[in-house]
């Protein structure tokens, strides 16, 4: 008992010697606070004073010349201190880009608050997702008249939310639709009587084809399937000049399971996707170190933060409710690389083992896939900005 006891005692203090807090998404767990199941729930307005307050100066904002910074360098501001905060910004970095000439965007940022989030299941998250689009979808016709269509990825998931949320879903604000993107064929197209035909539209393929809705300027499809990114292609397909906005689709972990999955192949990247600009994303990342002479892993997080035209921020929690920007960039940052500028601020110095271990494939974290594509191939590159 003896011996037990005094393992106990050193594996006690060699966890407390050193552990930063998980980070609440963006930056304060107590700050940050749900909407209602009302899908028509008012966006609360979301600043960045208070949190710039209690923020250190960027670091690497000493490597620019002050007086000559390039646009996406300019006017850096901090990701929102509450969710719903982000709609209002993803909805005016999606007009930026059109502006620009962007017609193809994608704009990620957390639904729930990560601890909440990881367990919640698969219909709930849905369901944020078509709460959150629907929003932005507002927030953009309130800013431009134009009618934007709110996608789900088949009539099953529409109905889903449908008895979620009620009539209202079919126009929950002025010029927003809310549709399924694929519709099933029903009795009088593919009846009984044709045997062939009624095996094919509620057997074989009983989600239905994709079929294009017009009269709308902008189209945006929330929390997609993998097999809904070939509809969206050939949404795109039927007018090239029509905005898509790709509302926290979870482009990359597409695009890590490209090659491996059925659904995924290389020619959806270099010929469709890659077009996709990321033009408002908030990304929570928490890492883990195993340390040398250490017996128990250090974990912290990290956040990054896009918000167009400016580019690529990235931040890493001090606790105590305090981020601190680390590194700005033009181009999305590459997971592996913002680890060994995290571990050199925080003093950690990392075993070999684990240096090597971190160098493995990281397919879908944000820029880890860059590699992983042939930039001779690619139509586009804008999914690396």
């Amino acid at each position: 008992m003896y011996y037990v006891g005094v393992i106990l005692l050193l594996l006690t203090n060699s966890v407390s010697g050193f552990v930063l807090r998980p980070l609440s998404l963006p930056q304060r767990t107590s700050r940050i606070r749900s909407s209602s199941d009302s899908l028509t729930t008012p966006v609360r307005g979301s600043t960045s004073e208070e949190t710039e307050k209690s923020s250190p100066s960027a670091s690497t904002e000493e490597d620019l010349d002050p007086e000559n910074l390039p646009l996406w360098a300019q006017d850096l501001d901090y990701p929102p201190t509450e969710i719903e905060g982000n709609c209002e910004r993803a909805a005016d970095a999606v007009i930026r880009a059109l502006d620009d000439g962007h017609i193809l965007t994608e704009v990620q940022f957390p639904m729930f608050p990560p601890k909440e989030q990881a367990s919640l299941d698969a219909t709930t998250l849905f369901l944020r997702s078509i709460q959150l689009a629907t929003k932005v979808a507002k927030e953009i016709t309130q800013k431009r008249k134009v009618r934007v269509c709110v996608l789900t990825s088949n009539e099953f998931e529409f109905n889903t939310a449908l008895g979620k949320f009620g009539p209202a879903l079919g126009n929950p604000y002025p010029n927003v639709t809310v549709a399924p993107m694929q519709r099933t064929y029903g009795e009088t197209q593919g009846g009984f009587d044709n045997v062939v035909g009624w095996l094919q539209s509620n057997i074989f393929n009983f989600l239905g084809d994709p079929v294009y809705m017009e009269g709308y300027d902008l189209y945006i499809f929330s929390l997609i399937e993998t097999r809904s990114v070939k509809n969206i292609r050939f949404w795109h397909e039927q007018d090239p000049t029509k905005p898509i906005v790709f509302c926290n689709t979870d482009l990359e972990r597409y695009r890590g399971n490209i090659g491996i999955v059925q659904d995924c192949p290389y020619e959806m990247h270099y010929e469709f996707l890659c077009r996709v600009m990321p033009v408002y994303n908030v990304i929570s990342q928490q890492f883990v170190e195993t340390i040398k002479n250490r017996l128990s892993p250090f974990f912290y997080q990290g956040i990054f933060y896009k918000n167009y035209p400016r580019g690529w921020q990235t931040f890493i929690d001090l606790g105590d409710d305090r981020i601190r920007r680390v590194d700005v960039g033009k181009d999305k940052p590459n997971f592996l690389d913002m680890e060994d500028k995290f571990s050199e601020i925080l003093g950690v110095q990392r075993s070999a083992d684990d240096k090597k271990m971190r160098r493995g494939p990281l397919m879908w974290l944000v820029g880890a896939d860059k590699d992983k594509f042939d930039k001779e191939l690619e139509v586009s590159q804008n999914y690396r900005s």
